[in-house]
């Protein structure tokens, strides 16, 4: 997929927000809902239970929603104090290293949101197309919980954000009705407190 056609399909899909995780639930908060990786909400894992709990839980839910063998595309980036145009992963883990990814435009966050952000703030997304196996990307989903990575899953065919961070997942899905339902369905996994967080 090209850049030029990944920014259609996104201003298509969700013209509400930009490629960053951390916008969409305040943006899509009818289409969100967010898991906890473990238990009690036990933000990061201590031994190897947690990690097999946590890699269950975000494995499971992802499998739910897109399906195996599904093409999605992995969105990461780094964050810049200049307009920097070099590659948003001058040292990527080494779990994403065997991508090739496309550099999109950077992303002026002061435009965005001035209120929240200094002038010359830029995020320097990029983005790389995958399939989806069932564990085969533990690799990933271990270096985000870390706060190793900064990584999001994009399903434009079932018009959803995956959204894994330190402690959790953000899931924006198609509708409030497709929310409802796997909320619902991951009711046991999801935060006891009534903002969702």
């Amino acid at each position: 997929m090209t850049v030029e056609a990944f920014n259609a399909l996104w201003q298509a899909t969700w013209p509400e927000t930009i490629p960053l995780y951390y916008t969409f639930r305040d943006a899509l908060p009818d289409k969100w809902f967010r898991i906890h990786s473990l238990p009690n909400s036990q933000r990061y894992a201590a031994d190897q239970e947690d990690w097999e709990i946590l890699l269950h839980r975000q494995n499971t839910l992802i499998t739910d929603v897109v399906g195996c063998d599904a093409p999605l595309l992995m969105v990461t980036y780094t964050h810049s104090q200049e307009n920097d145009t070099t590659s948003a992963a001058e040292e990527p883990v080494t779990s994403i290293t065997h991508f090739t990814f496309s550099q999109m435009a950077p992303i002026n966050l002061y435009e965005f949101n001035p209120e929240h952000y200094c002038k010359g703030q830029f995020a320097l997304p990029m983005f790389t197309e995958l399939n989806w196996q069932p564990h085969q990307h533990n690799a990933i989903l271990r270096d985000v919980a870390n706060w190793e990575l900064l990584a999001f899953f994009v399903s434009f065919q079932h018009k959803c954000l995956l959204a894994p961070y330190d402690g959790g997942m953000d899931i924006i899905l198609a509708d409030t009705a497709t929310r409802d339902h796997y909320k619902a369905k991951y009711a046991a996994w999801l935060s006891t407190h009534e903002s969702g967080l």
